[in-house]
């Protein structure tokens, strides 16, 4: 039963909001009772499933591809991540809505029929918790593997205790800022909208639910796919390749060989033909 969203929320107002800044803030999202529900399961399994997800070289990047970043930004991302593997395993509740709840209402709200997303070995239906001092969000922009079909996010948030801020670029080139209230949710547009995390203080703490939906879930773009698994690779580790994955990138090292040790000895092979018949000629003369 989808009766986890609250029944007043005004879909047409929040449609008129998203359509112009691509971006929409939601207060009372989702009905208290079970929220409260799924945050003492949360706060039972936390520790057995969540995984950290510290700075990488792949997360850094991802967040260099903004103009808003100064030097001054500190790239500090260490927050914990409940992926959607264990999601289908272990949170099924949250597995149900992911698919069987949310498209409907975040269709309503951006003006188009979005579907959910292939959860396992992912972050299309995951919890993000922040509990670290510092942690934060430089500035950047979501990308999509869906050949260029828009891609929203939908945020849950289940648990704040903090006064972290979330702030993205509006319509008009300006930096916004605001706190997400706990039961608040946010849907925002993956291209379009670029977006940061301010940096959580010490002793706070925030659960995230975040989900992806997409216009079209077909992969028609293989360097869209392997940037999202790179995405991916930097929350999850190799927890974000499947067993498909790893045959090919097998495949293409062994290509990458192949290729490396052909090109290796036609040189070496042209080289002792040349000296050979330098050789040959000199003798000759």
């Amino acid at each position: 039963m989808c009766d986890i969203i609250n029944n007043d929320i005004n879909i047409n107002k929040n449609n008129l909001l998203f359509n112009k800044e691509h971006f929409v803030y939601i207060e009372n999202f989702i009905n208290n009772d079970i929220r409260l529900k799924i945050l003492d399961d949360i706060n039972k399994k936390e520790d057995l499933y969540k995984i950290k997800n510290e700075n990488s070289i792949f997360s850094i990047l991802g967040q260099l591809n903004t103009s808003h970043n100064t030097e001054k930004d500190l790239i500090y991302k260490k927050h914990s991540v409940i992926t959607g593997t264990d999601i289908q395993e272990h949170f099924p509740e949250l597995h149900y809505y992911y698919y069987n709840c949310f498209a409907d209402i975040v269709s309503q709200v951006v003006g188009t029929k979005v579907y959910p997303i292939n959860e396992k070995n992912t972050t299309n239906n995951a919890l993000i918790i922040y509990e670290n001092e510092g942690d934060s969000l430089r500035w950047h922009t979501d990308r999509s593997m869906f050949n260029g079909k828009k891609v929203y996010s939908l945020l849950v948030y289940l648990h704040n205790s903090s006064f972290q801020k979330l702030c993205y670029i509006n319509y008009d080139k300006n930096k916004k800022c605001l706190h997400t209230d706990e039961n608040s949710s946010v849907i925002l547009e993956h291209f379009t909208l670029e977006h940061a995390v301010t940096p959580l203080k010490n002793n706070e703490k925030k659960i995230l639910w975040t989900m992806t939906y997409a216009e079209d879930i077909n992969i028609n773009n293989p360097i869209s796919y392997f940037i999202d698994k790179i995405k991916n690779f930097s929350y999850l580790g190799f927890e974000a390749f499947n067993p498909l994955d790893i045959f090919f990138m097998i495949l293409l090292i062994i290509l990458i060989f192949i290729i490396f040790y052909y090109f290796l000895f036609y040189n070496f092979a042209a080289s002792c033909r040349i000296f050979e018949t330098k050789r040959k000629v000199k003798i000759y003369k």
